[in-house]
Order: C-alpha cells, then structure tokens, then sequence
C-alpha cells in the first residue's frame, strides 16, 4: 500500500498579530525621536539667528566707536516720517551701519546715486546697481524661524524686509499738534525712556546727517541696554525703511508711564509688549496711517524674542517677562537696573 507524504509548510507571511506589533514600535519610536529632531532643527535655528543679531549689534558698537555716537533711528526728521512712502520716511539706521556689516558697495551705491542720500529710500535714485535698495535683501537680517518669505506683504508688498529692529526705548506715543512747520497729521512721536538707537531730537528740517545719543549717556550700562529685537511684523518691515524699523518694550499709546527714579509710574509690570500681536489686536494701530501686526516678537519655541545688547552679546527674552524688567533693558538711562537688582 502506497503512504501519502505530507509537506509542511512555514508560513512566509507575518501575522496580523505581529505587524500591529511592529507598526507599535515603528510609532513609538517616532513619536521618541520627532521631539528630538524638532528641538535640534530649534537650536540650529536660534543659532544662527543668534550669529544674525550679534553682527548687527557689530555693526552699531563699531560705528559708535568711529563716530562717536550711535546712529539714530531714522536719519531724517521723525516727526515728518511716514513708513513706506517716498518723500517721507528716511534712511533706516540699518542703513547707516551697512559699511561695518560688510556691505560698504550697497551704502556708496545710493549715497552716490542720491546725492549723498538726499532723496529718499523709496526714490527712484535710491539703486544698488539695478535694484532698488528697498528690495535689496541683506541676508543676515532674516531669522531662520521667520515662516512668512524675505519680502514685506500687506499694504506694502514685495520690499526687502528686516526681522531685527532698533529698541528705540520704553513707550511711544503721539502728541498733537505736533511740530510747526509739519502738517497736523503728522502729530509729534513721543519715545520715553529711549534707547541706545534713539529717534534723533525732532524739528524742522529733513537733513540727511542725523546721529543719535553718546556712549557716555548710557547710565544704565551697556551690557544692559538693548540695541535690537526681534520681530515677526510682515508688512512695516522694510530694512532701509527708517520709519518703520523701530520698536518699543511696552504696548504703544496704553498708557503714559514716566521714570520716577528707577520706578515706572503708574506701574507697568503686565504692559510689557513683546509678543502681543496679531491681525485682531495689533501692536501698533494707526500710527500716521500704519498698522503694525507685530512689535517684538519671533516665531521661535514658546515665544521667545531674541534680544542684542550693547556689548554684543545675544539673550533670549520670553514673552511672560514683567513689564518693569523688559523696561529697563529698553532704556540706557533710566537707573531702573540698579533699583530692581536690590
């Protein structure tokens, strides 16, 4: 009688078992990992916006140290400046330090072309070869963080745009009439507690030759005194733009505190305005016909702002800080750091 042999075969497949069990581990490990990528895709990303802000604050302490003064805000008269509109804004003090930010061609280029910047950042003569200064990128001037492209958008499109800008001091706000001689709707900006970039004294007059405060009368120290924040604002941006590449450490026109000796009065701990922002409740609304999203701001982890300092070095600034602290690191006068260090 004939036996019948039996192959046996092993299964080549997986299990249904065994591939939710490796689908699990495949899940867990990127779930372990993903964190990991994303904080050091973070930290390259501070970095280099870190190297960023320290050539900038560079470029200032050397033309302080040439000049014997820091350059202003806005070379022209603030009181007559408009953001974004020839005629009437002026060279950024971006601008006025591009020589120490190796970018000596850029500044001969228009000063040449504007009869030693005469005519304004938005005239026709303000070129760099064939480009427009204002759509010239600088690419140091750029956060990595920074999601929203190299070019301003809103009202005013398609301009180079600066995520640094000077801390030109504590808290602005606008006075009418304003100055004589400038029309009424131009009211008078008012920056107190200023800054190491300072809007220059305003007056009559538009002269291209504008320079702001001395080394010496920054009582506050200058390791703790702010050259420039950070800021996320897509449309007033423009780097060349003297009238719109400047911030203030708290929220424009809410109040109007005065430095008491040391002492911010009325009080100012929760008016700190670094991070506070967005198209519903902007930063800066209607200041001579401009609407700033964003003052001091980033697109970093948690809000954080990176800050430069006087003496170059780079600090990052959370968005929760008491308004008293941020004011004091906004102004070189104000003998705030001493009082809160007691």
């Amino acid at each position: 009688m004939a036996r019948t042999s039996r192959v046996l075969r092993t299964p080549t497949g997986f299990t249904l078992v065994e591939l939710l069990v490796v689908i699990t581990i495949i899940a867990l490990l990127v779930a372990l990992i993903l964190p990991a990528v994303q904080s050091a895709r973070e930290a390259s990303r501070r970095s280099v916006c870190s190297a960023n802000m320290r050539a900038v604050a560079q470029a200032v302490v050397t033309f302080e140290s040439h000049r014997k003064q820091y350059p202003a805000v806005i070379d022209r008269n603030p009181a007559a400046a408009t953001p974004n509109a020839d005629g009437s804004t002026g060279y950024s003090w971006i601008f006025m330090v591009l020589p120490y930010m190796e970018q000596q061609q850029i500044f001969d280029a228009v000063s040449l072309g504007t009869s030693k910047l005469t005519a304004g950042p938005f005239s026709a003569a303000a070129t760099s070869g064939a480009t427009p200064v204002a759509a010239e990128g600088i690419p140091i001037l750029g956060c990595p963080a920074y999601s929203e492209g190299k070019t301003t958008s809103g009202a005013a499109p398609g301009l180079a745009l600066t995520n640094y800008k000077a801390m030109a001091g504590v808290f602005v706000t606008s006075v009418a009439p304003g100055i004589p001689g400038v029309s009424g709707t131009q009211s008078q900006t008012v920056v107190t507690g200023a800054g190491l970039v300072q809007f220059a004294p305003e007056g009559p007059g538009t002269a291209a030759s504008r320079l702001g405060g001395r080394q010496s009368s920054v009582l506050d120290g200058i390791t703790n005194t702010v050259i420039a924040a950070e800021t996320r604002e897509p449309g007033y941006s423009c780097w060349v733009d003297g009238a719109s590449c400047w911030v203030v450490a708290l929220r424009p026109f809410t109040n109007n505190p005065k430095n008491i000796k040391g002492l911010w009065m009325p009080p100012v701990k929760d008016l700190s305005g670094l991070g506070v922002g967005g198209d519903t409740t902007p930063w800066l609304p209607g200041w001579r016909g401009t609407t700033w999203s964003w003052g001091p701001s980033s697109n970093h982890t948690l809000g954080i702002a990176l800050h430069a300092f006087g003496d170059t070095h780079v600090a990052a600034v959370e968005p929760n800080v008491d308004g008293r602290v941020y004011a004091s690191i906004a102004s070189r006068a104000g003998d705030e750091s001493e009082l809160l260090s007691q």
